[in-house]
């Protein structure tokens, strides 16, 4: 008979009776697995986080810990387990954003050498404001990683991509305007 409640449960648990965790895992499974997938919105993960409640519950005798409430306690351990499978899923992604953001700035910054010889990039360095000059060598000629170039610098990594920005830019502009004014050979 499944009515046993979860006191006389819990304490058939403390005194090892396998049955009764096989009964508790019966009556409260569908609970803690309707609530770790509305959290994750993931059915197999979530199906796996219960289990491995459980299994955890019962190897490392977690019920021992546990003076009433059984059903409070596993729903709160599913709750927290679900929080900290968030927040590392949440670490990843902002971790694949950086190194995404930093492969897409990566891939524009050397275009400004392209073409150029060293003796014009060191002209058109030369008249870049300092903070933007040491970006550029740093992240550009020297392919130092943002993060790198921020500790160099003593400054953000927003910081760093900024002056990264703005140089590029303004180099750019001082190329076009140079190609611009250069004497047409064409003609």
């Amino acid at each position: 008979m499944d009515n046993q409640s979860d006191s006389l449960l819990l304490l058939r648990l403390k005194r090892g009776d396998l049955q009764a965790l096989e009964r508790v895992y019966k009556r409260h499974r569908p609970a803690l697995l309707a609530k770790a997938v509305f959290m994750l919105r993931d059915n197999a993960q979530a199906a796996d986080l219960v289990q491995a409640l459980f299994i955890e519950f019962w190897e490392k005798r977690l019920y021992e810990q546990i003076d009433d409430n059984l059903g409070g306690y596993l729903f709160r351990a599913v709750h927290n387990r679900c929080l900290n499978v968030l927040k590392a899923q949440k670490v990843q992604h902002q971790r694949e954003e950086r190194h995404q953001a930093d492969y897409v700035d990566r891939e524009e910054a050397p275009e400004i050498e392209v073409g150029l010889d060293k003796g014009l990039v060191e002209r058109l360095l030369g008249q870049l404001p300092p903070q933007k000059r040491e970006v550029v060598t740093l992240v550009v000629l020297e392919d130092r990683k943002y993060q790198e170039a921020a500790d160099i610098m003593g400054v953000s990594i927003n910081t760093v991509k900024t002056h990264l920005r703005l140089a590029l830019q303004q180099l750019r502009e001082t190329v076009k305007n140079q190609s611009n004014t250069s004497p047409d050979t064409g003609g």
